[in-house]
């Protein structure tokens, strides 16, 4: 359970932008899910301890529910939390989304570790970068 993925995107908004749109549950509902779907549902307590709580859901109507636990916030600049799917055998895995400051705009890191597989690594990279293109998007980029 060591496979991780790591990656980069530029964005055209500032890192108070790009944080919001990481932490407050009503930016999430606009893109926090890949492709064709959508999300419901997103629960945020910000806090080192907090809990977290989407859910995704597929145009057939088939939902796909994270959790976690923030183990870091650092406003404007980092979030770390436990990610674990809600299905039987899931392990919680470690979600790192860093923000800096970047000409002007920001850079964006999202490290995903502790995944199960190299398999489960290459589909957790498709999801992201569904994900950070809508968020692309929404931030104007």
């Amino acid at each position: 359970m060591n496979d991780k993925l790591e990656l980069k995107r530029t964005l055209k908004a500032s890192p108070a932008r790009v944080f919001a749109a990481w932490t407050q549950a009503e930016h999430l509902l606009k893109w926090f899910a890949p492709g064709p779907m959508q999300t419901p549902v997103a629960e945020i307590d910000l806090r080192v301890g907090g809990h977290f709580r989407t859910v995704m859901q597929s145009p057939d109507g088939t939902t796909h529910e994270a959790f976690g636990v923030f183990h870091e916030v650092t406003k404007d600049e980092r979030v770390v939390l436990t990610w674990q799917w809600r299905n039987a055998g899931s392990k919680a895995t470690l979600l790192s989304v860093m923000i800096a400051p970047s000409g002007n705009g920001s850079e964006l890191t999202l490290l995903h570790e502790a995944l199960p597989s190299s398999e489960s690594a290459t589909e957790h990279k498709k999801g992201w970068v569904g994900c950070l293109d809508k968020l692309e998007t929404l931030l104007g980029a």
